[in-house]
């Protein structure tokens, strides 16, 4: 399958600004073309030069055979503006047809002087009458309306035009905004959807990550399926943790449960038990302070545990293995006597580790002491300490019964057992590689 080509944001943004300024250029175009041949051929306009051509005929044509007296305006196109003056240096106004505005702009230029305004150019042609009063004609090239009864009601073409024209200018940009706007909310709203369904904790498998258009969204869908994968294998590996946890203490609740009866079961003999021998009630306490040191063994275990889970470690320091090795070795000589198990230890090279001696000595003493409790009569155990480049090697190896293959990956989880009625018997709690291992972790 063929891999999308995606754009980015920069690339979005670019496209907006192409496509608006070839949309505003087009309708700018068309709306030109539309005003040139309106006028043309409507019949609604005259030329912009109309009132150019009128001023003049005005100036060399009729002004000159008139005086003060018989100055009629009627005689003047209605597309002339005027102002009579009593003399040419003269600004007294006899008469005049211009508004507050085209009247004071009129005045500026007679005095000489040039101010910018908002508008067209205004030009001006000055022509004498008989009786040396002076009529000074003002126009503009705006396009005329062809009924002079619009003139001065409505706004010039040009105005309308530009104002129509701005409309349809703001029409294009609000068009291609638009198409952009919807283009980016749908990328948006494909993110945003896929943000909730994580925050849900929706199953990543369930979401569909793909669909982005633009790079960057991809990039977040991206990041938003890895986030959803950790997010899952988070609360996966919570749920295992609290399942472990309930199972734990239920397998705690029968350890405690299995010496507590044993007790309660001696102890309620002894009471029950009337005439009941010496010999027999000696063996009975001998029973429940068995029972007992195994409830001490298991809580001490469990109190080793909660420790190592709470971080709640001695101060590390340097540790010679061989000796504490050899002291361990010296304990546990005679146990290894009792079983008609051989120990010896070996010591190929002095090594050193950073931890704490109890800690060190507690890891030999556990794989020691499960070596010695589950071998055969005759079997030998071998505690060594070797090196390997700069690695310190701590071995316990034995001749014992071994452990089946389906059951290496479980003998370090608490209260586990390979063979449960041996281990009680040889009196395990189930927690010694456990806290061995956590020793080594932490």
């Amino acid at each position: 399958m063929e891999k999308r080509r995606l754009t980015s944001l920069r690339s979005v943004l670019l496209q907006y600004l192409v496509r608006t300024a070839l949309a505003c250029l087009l309708v700018a175009v068309g709306w030109l073309l539309v005003l040139l041949l309106w006028i043309q051929n409507s019949g609604l306009f005259l030329p912009a030069n109309q009132a150019a051509q009128a001023c003049q005929k005005a100036a060399q044509d009729v002004l000159p055979g008139m005086t003060v007296a018989t100055f009629d305006e009627t005689q003047l196109d209605s597309l002339c503006r005027y102002a009579l003056f009593a003399a040419p240096d003269s600004s007294e106004v006899l008469a005049t047809n211009m508004d507050a505005g085209h009247l004071q702009r009129a005045m500026e230029n007679r005095q000489g002087k040039t101010h910018w305004h908002f508008g067209y150019t205004q030009y001006y042609m000055t022509s004498k009458l008989q009786d040396g009063t002076v009529c000074l004609l003002q126009f503009d090239y705006a396009v005329p309306y062809a009924a002079p009864a619009l003139r001065g009601k409505l706004p010039d073409v040009q105005t309308v035009h530009c104002i129509l024209g701005i409309l349809l200018l703001v029409g294009a940009v609000v068009w291609s905004t638009h198409r952009s706007r919807k283009f980016l909310a749908r990328e948006t709203a494909r993110l945003t959807e896929v943000s909730r369904q994580v925050a849900e904790k929706k199953g990543v498998e369930e979401i569909d990550f793909s669909g982005a258009q633009v790079r960057e969204y991809a990039e977040t869908l991206a990041a938003l399926q890895t986030m959803g994968q950790e997010l899952t294998a988070s609360l996966q590996a919570q749920w295992k943790m609290e399942q472990q946890q309930r199972e734990q203490i239920i397998q705690l609740s029968h350890e405690l449960k299995t010496p507590l009866a044993g007790i309660r079961l001696l102890s309620d003999s002894i009471l029950q038990t009337e005439n009941m021998d010496a010999q027999t009630v000696r063996e009975f306490v001998g029973d429940i302070e068995q029972e007992s040191e195994r409830l001490a063994r298991i809580t001490e275990n469990l109190l080793r545990l909660t420790r190592l889970d709470s971080g709640m470690l001695p101060e590390a320091q340097r540790v010679d293995l061989s000796s504490v090795m050899a002291r361990v070795v010296r304990m546990l000589r005679l146990v290894a006597e009792e079983k008609q198990v051989d120990l010896s230890c070996e010591i190929r090279r002095e090594g050193q580790t950073l931890a704490s001696e109890d800690e060190i000595h507690e890891i030999i003493y556990n794989l020691t002491e499960n070596a010695i409790k589950y071998n055969l009569p005759g079997g030998s155990v071998t505690v060594r300490v070797e090196a390997r480049g700069e690695q310190s090697i701590l071995s316990v190896a034995d001749t014992g019964i071994g452990i089946p293959e389906a059951d290496r990956p479980n003998i370090f989880n608490r209260f586990y057992r390979v063979d449960k009625a041996r281990s009680r018997a040889a009196g395990g709690t189930g927690l010694g590689l456990a806290i061995a291992k956590e020793i080594v972790e932490k």
